[in-house]
């Protein structure tokens, strides 16, 4: 026994404008606690536009963050906007 606190899991599952405070949540956790080993799972994440600063660029450096030797999954599963979309019923 090493008489360090075993890893606390911390799982957020977040879907458009909610990854923004998923992410700052992990980011805040991992900066904050030592013993947190965290997964983040974005569902269609929101990018405002208009130079916003909340770009895909950041939310991509997610993997970089502070204790990013503690995350042990990152995900993002989006839709690729196309201009038209058909459906076809079988």
């Amino acid at each position: 026994m090493t008489g360090r606190p075993r890893g606390i899991l911390h799982r957020d599952i977040a879907h458009s404008a909610g990854s923004w405070t998923a992410r700052a949540a992990m980011k805040r956790l991992l900066e904050l606690n030592p013993y947190v080993v965290a997964q983040l799972t974005l569902l269609d994440p929101f990018m405002p536009g208009g130079g916003s600063e909340l770009n895909t660029a950041l939310m991509s450096g997610a993997a970089s963050l502070y204790g990013n030797d503690r995350m042990q999954r990152l995900e993002n599963y989006y839709v690729q906007p196309t201009a038209a979309r058909s459906f076809i019923a079988q």
